[in-house]
């Protein structure tokens, strides 16, 4: 599900810069280059977090099935 951004009505700061007038480099781009920043980062983190989920996981299956094998070993032995 997509965020939207709440933008709420403010006042002008100064006034709208001429299409005369040479902006600063990469002045009109930045939150666009902020926003793409925060999206790689979030990406990152949200799949390191999922690879360590993925590990703990296999962990998890790897000791119940040990368990489990365990298990049968001790019951093979009482009968």
């Amino acid at each position: 599900m997509k965020k939207t951004k709440v933008v709420l009505a403010q006042p002008a700061a100064r006034a709208p810069a001429s299409p005369l007038q040479p902006r600063a480099a990469g002045h009109a781009h930045g939150g666009v280059r902020e926003e793409a920043y925060r999206a790689r980062a979030k990406y990152k983190n949200l799949l390191q977090d999922y690879q360590e989920l993925l590990k703990e996981t296999e962990a998890k299956k790897k000791r119940l099935h040990m368990e489990k094998l365990k298990k049968q070993r001790l019951l093979a032995e009482v009968k």
